[in-house]
């Protein structure tokens, strides 16, 4: 989501993919802005290029940003939020999956709330803000001992962590194997 005024643009408009669905906006004062913005219920593929969802704001702008229950693989970057100095983003994430990217989540300087999500891939987070919350998230390099470090220089930790995401390993031609989800149709890589 690139902000650059009072209107939301599509997260990835090179690729059509307008998901964003603004409840309002309206002034919280004479120079700020505040967004609402939700991306929900996707499935998106990237073939292995490009960011799946991203959230930016711009100073003076407060941007509310969710995002629940999307599928999200294939990427460069699974899900971006970035929060210009000046500028608010809270985010919530919820009941995502993001599988089979370079890396799943990358913040910078957001504040996020992030629950129930599966991560399964080659690196999984990389928050570079402290004091953010993560709690129940799934994370497929979890190694069974409690709290689960979040990446980044922000040092959060997701103190229910669980290792048993529900991914399926599948050969695809040509060997190519792929993490997916059993209820996702299609694993295609």
């Amino acid at each position: 989501v690139r902000n650059v005024g009072p209107k939301p643009q599509p997260f990835d408009e090179d690729l059509g993919m307008a998901a964003i669905k603004p409840s309002g906006s309206h002034p919280a004062a004479a120079s700020a802005v505040v967004l609402n913005t939700t991306v929900n219920d996707n499935v998106l593929d990237g073939s292995g290029v490009g960011t799946g969802i991203e959230a930016d704001v711009f100073s003076p702008e407060v941007l509310n940003f969710s995002a629940d229950r999307n599928v999200v693989r294939h990427f460069n970057a699974g899900m971006v939020t970035y929060e210009d100095p000046g500028a608010t983003l809270n985010g919530i994430l919820t009941y995502n999956h993001l599988i089979s990217n370079d890396l799943g989540l990358q913040n910078l300087d957001g504040t996020l709330d992030v629950q129930l999500n599966t991560f399964a891939n080659t690196a999984n987070a990389d928050d570079n803000t402290a004091g953010n919350y993560y709690d129940r998230n799934c994370w497929s390099d979890f190694n069974g001992t409690p709290p689960y470090p979040v990446g980044g220089i922000g040092g959060n930790l997701d103190f229910h962590p669980n290792g048993d995401c529900g991914l399926e390993t599948i050969v695809c031609p040509p060997d190519i194997s792929v993490q997916c989800l059993a209820d996702v149709p299609p694993c295609d890589p």
